[in-house]
């Protein structure tokens, strides 16, 4: 088994870059949103999904191609592959007749996909008039990955104003997030049938700074509350995922579930008073600073599934469903008492030039054309105003292929993904005291395919 230099290259750069990313992201997170109700829980939940998919978070499987939500589609990865995604994001935040704008964006997913073990069992049947010979390959094995994403993202900034019994001011601000380093695999059972099951490491830091102006005498003065919150623990996902063919059109069913498991915070609480020297603010008083030993919480049981209709090569058309349990999930202790209804998105992906592969009838490799759109009822509930918020989310991509031929003469692809994303989430029934959010998401992914960990026929 032989690596040219390239290859140990990108092994190394793979290994500090998560390394990297997983320091950064501990500590600040990601400038990936400015939205009030990033508040709320451990943040903003990002669903990142692979640019290649779409919003098929279930059935999207290919020689290069799978989902981080289903680690069934593992099961026909073929070739090693690469993938990184960015993203540029920018907004607008509106409420109580102003409006404020966002910049950002951040990484959106880094992961290595490979083969690990497999074996083709081959038949032969002869017809008995013709004496026509016909092979049959049945192909059985494992395939891994390793998928270093957000899993949710805070930010946000706003001030509130009293005038009774005193004239105050207070601003709220926080960052940070929340990540999942997963490692997942798949079982593939012949031509029709693949299971899969990923375990992964939570981490991540949620910052969140309180500060109230008052008047004191001639001058200002300030109270700054701040906490912050270590989250670690575990990640599960089972699914399943199931393919067959009638005349010319092919069919996936597939069905996802997470848990997770030892999810443990650690609070800081630092409250102090401040007043201005100059242009600065300057501690006088430490009223309180406390660390919070490690305590336990949960977070939702999500499920969902999907189903995938393709005619030859031609095109496809997903459905999308998922779910997460947010209303039986028990109080989080940081979470100022917060209740949540569930949470269930609905979506459909539209490809037009499906396949990941060059197809070997064909001179050129055609270009992927990606259109979908979701629905969501989120999970924030506002009882005193029986209100809830709506997500409605629309994207169109496309993708660069780039092939080349291999040592046996295999062609491999790579491929560079460029997708755009709107996304509206606003207060159902209409409320101008609640946020109305209009993001424009910029992304752009590379995904690098390649045949690794497999014994050459010749040097």
């Amino acid at each position: 088994m032989k690596f040219n230099k390239l290859r140990y290259i990108t092994l190394a750069f793979i290994t500090i870059f998560l390394q990297q990313q997983a320091v950064s992201q501990t500590s600040t997170g990601q400038n990936q949103t400015l939205s009030p109700y990033s508040n709320f829980g451990i943040g903003e939940w990002e669903g990142s999904n692979y640019l290649q998919n779409g919003y098929n978070f279930h059935t999207r499987s290919g020689a290069y191609t799978y989902s981080s939500v289903n680690p069934a589609t593992l099961g026909n990865l073929y070739y090693t592959t690469l993938d990184f995604g960015a993203n540029f994001k920018t907004g607008l935040i509106s409420s109580n007749n102003q409006t404020r704008s966002f910049n950002g964006g951040g990484m959106s997913y880094v992961s290595l996909a490979f083969r690990t073990w497999n074996y083709y069992k081959r038949s032969v049947s002869k017809d008995s008039l013709t004496k026509v010979k016909t092979y049959k390959s049945t192909r059985f094995g494992t395939n891994s990955a390793i998928v270093l994403k957000p899993l949710t993202t805070m930010g946000y900034q706003y001030g509130t104003n009293t005038t009774t019994p005193l004239p105050t001011k207070t601003t709220h601000s926080g960052t940070g997030g929340v990540n999942v380093l997963q490692s997942m695999h798949a079982l593939r059972l012949g031509n029709a049938l693949s299971l899969g099951y990923s375990v992964g490491w939570v981490f991540g830091n949620l910052s969140n700074q309180s500060l109230l102006f008052f008047p004191d005498s001639a001058s200002y003065r300030y109270v700054e509350d701040y906490r912050s919150v270590t989250i670690r623990g575990m990640q599960q996902q089972f699914g399943f995922l199931t393919n067959f063919k009638i005349d010319t059109t092919y069919h996936s069913f597939g069905a996802s579930l997470q848990t997770y498991n030892s999810l443990r915070g650690n609070q800081e609480r630092l409250l102090r008073t401040m007043k201005i020297s100059g242009s600065y603010l300057t501690p006088t008083d430490t009223i309180i600073f406390n660390q919070v030993a490690k305590q336990s919480f949960n977070l939702p049981i999500s499920f969902g599934a999907g189903y995938t209709f393709r005619y030859k090569s031609s095109w496809s058309l997903s459905l999308d469903y998922r779910q997460q349990n947010w209303s039986s999930n028990s109080i989080m202790f940081f979470d100022n008492n917060r209740t949540y209804a569930d949470r269930k998105e609905y979506a459909a992906t539209f490809i037009l030039h499906p396949m990941d592969s060059k197809l070997p009838n064909r001179k050129r490799m055609q270009w992927p054309v990606r259109l979908g759109v979701s629905q969501a009822n989120t999970q924030y509930k506002f009882t005193t105003s029986n209100t809830s918020l709506v997500e409605q989310r629309a994207f169109v991509g496309f993708g660069i292929p780039f092939v080349r031929r291999y040592f046996d003469g295999t062609s491999i692809v790579s491929m560079m993904n460029f997708q755009v994303d709107y996304m509206l989430r606003s207060p159902n029934p209409a409320n101008t005291n609640l946020a109305t959010e209009k993001f424009i998401n910029f992304r752009i992914g590379l995904q690098l395919g390649d045949i690794w960990f497999q014994r050459r026929k010749f040097d």
